[in-house]
Parts: C-alpha cells; structure tokens; sequence
C-alpha cells in the first residue's frame, strides 16, 4: 500500500497554521449555539445571525475541515503529476520498484538488506531511529526524540532509498506527517538534507553505499 499525505500536506500548509484554521472553524461552529460564552481558553464569538442556516452550515464547514487530516493523498499522485520537491524520491508499496529516473526492475546488491540506524539532532530534538531496508530498496522503521515533541517520543518512518538519493515519510502519533529528502554522503557513513523546514545530518550506524547495482 502506497504512502499517503493528508489534504493540508497535500497543499503545504504547515501544521500550526492548519490547527489554527480548524480551531477557529470549532469556535465559529460553537457560536450559534454558544455565542458570547467560553468553552476552556477558547472565546465563542457572539453572531448576530443564529438562522437555520448557519446552525446547520457553520458545524458542517467545521467537519470538512477535520476530514483534512485524513491521509488520502498518494504519495504517488503528486509525483506523478510533479507536485512534490523531489519526484524520483516517490515511496512505493513494500513489494514495489523503486521509482524515478533509474531503471525500474533494479535491485539492492546482494546483502545490503537488513536492519540500519541513525542517529542525529533536528532543531532542538535528538533524534534516534532504525530501519529495515528491503531488497527493492524500500523500508519501513521508527525514529525517537529526546526531549520528547508535541508528536510524541516514536513516531513512525517509511521511505526508499534510490543510488544516493534517500527520502521518507514520518507519521507521528496523531497522523501528522512530515518529510525528509537528502542525500547518502561521506561513502555512505551519513545521510543529509531537509526534514520539514529543518537542515539534518546524521551517521549511519552502518554504512549503505548504494542501493542500485
């Protein structure tokens, strides 16, 4: 099964503006019912208009757009039509080729699967984490932070590596997702890039040259 994005990834929309947007769509949602009150540090506003309408349409509007954190996107999708950073970085299913510019059908020389760690600093985080790389250069693994972020200490990770190239996807606790796109460097001993708005660098526990014959 393909990696999927939810709909404000899909846009680029940052996570704190797209809490914000839905927060405010919960207040306005409360206000025909609630108009004037708080609901904990959340101030309802006061309407005017508590028609039919607005009863119905305003906690309608507020459902749509909690249904923006559904992952419904393939990542697919997006590297098919070119909307994402680095398309040849696209993830496939488990049992899947690689895609992008190099050859479909290649696989990872012989004894380059198994399990691989790293280990580096992101913002203010530390970050840990293992993988399992499959034999289509695939794989699927769990990086941890310390101190622990709003996303929770282990969050999920699954990508694909593709010669040098390196991308992945993070799922953290409660769905969100972010990227990381970079590159193996230093003969394989590290990886480097962006992940979501931050530069990272980290070593490899063991090295990984390439994964294209």
């Amino acid at each position: 099964m393909s990696v999927s994005i939810n709909s404000y990834d899909a846009i680029f929309l940052p996570s704190e503006l797209s809490v914000l947007l839905v927060s405010f769509l919960f207040c306005l949602a409360l206000a025909p019912f609630f108009g004037g009150q708080e609901v904990g540090s959340l101030k309802i506003p006061k309407l005017t208009n508590r028609s039919r309408a607005a009863r119905v349409l305003l906690p309608a509007v507020f459902l749509i757009s909690l249904m923006g954190y559904v992952p419904l996107w393939s990542v697919d999708f997006f590297t098919y039509f070119g909307l994402i950073e680095n398309p040849e970085m696209a993830l496939s299913d488990s049992d899947a080729e690689p895609v992008g510019p190099v050859e479909q059908g290649r696989r990872a020389p012989t004894g380059i699967e198994g399990r691989y760690t790293f280990s580096g600093r992101i913002g203010n985080y530390d970050a840990d984490a293992f993988f399992d790389l499959t034999e289509d250069c695939n794989f699927v693994g769990k990086v941890s932070f310390s101190p622990t972020p709003t996303g929770g200490v282990s969050n999920k990770i699954r990508g694909s590596i593709t010669g040098l190239e390196i991308y992945f996807v993070r799922t953290m606790s409660e769905g969100q997702q972010d990227r990381f796109s970079g590159k193996l460097t230093n003969d394989g001993q590290e990886i480097a890039g962006e992940w979501g708005a931050f530069p990272f660098k980290a070593k490899l526990g063991s090295p990984i040259l390439s994964c294209v014959r």
